[in-house]
């Protein structure tokens, strides 16, 4: 039981995975020690939960050139698309900005 003026911490530990979604089309080099690996293994480390299940990202390196390449693939797209009058009052009613 808590009591005012102190906190509760807990351990919480997640994988993060070098695995890159293809979409983005490059690949990662994933590198570890062979003596780090077999002490992972000892102590119960999954790495097949760490390739399927881990927490997917990007350095930021990485996602400028994703957001860069993207940019140049739709570059002017939106100008050729065309909407009618009942998807501009739509569009008008859902727009954020």
């Amino acid at each position: 039981m808590l009591t005012t003026g102190h906190y509760s911490a807990k351990p919480f530990n997640f994988f993060v995975s070098p695995v890159v979604d293809p979409m983005f089309g490059f690949d990662r080099t994933f590198l570890c020690q062979s003596s780090a690996m077999e002490m992972l293994c000892k102590e119960g480390m999954d790495f097949n939960h760490l390739i399927r299940h881990g927490i997917r990202y990007l350095s930021r390196d990485e996602e400028m050139d994703v957001r860069a390449r993207e940019t140049d693939r739709v570059d002017g797209v939106r100008e050729r698309i065309t909407i009618d009058e009942g998807g501009e009052k739509f569009l008008d009613n859902v727009r954020y900005f």
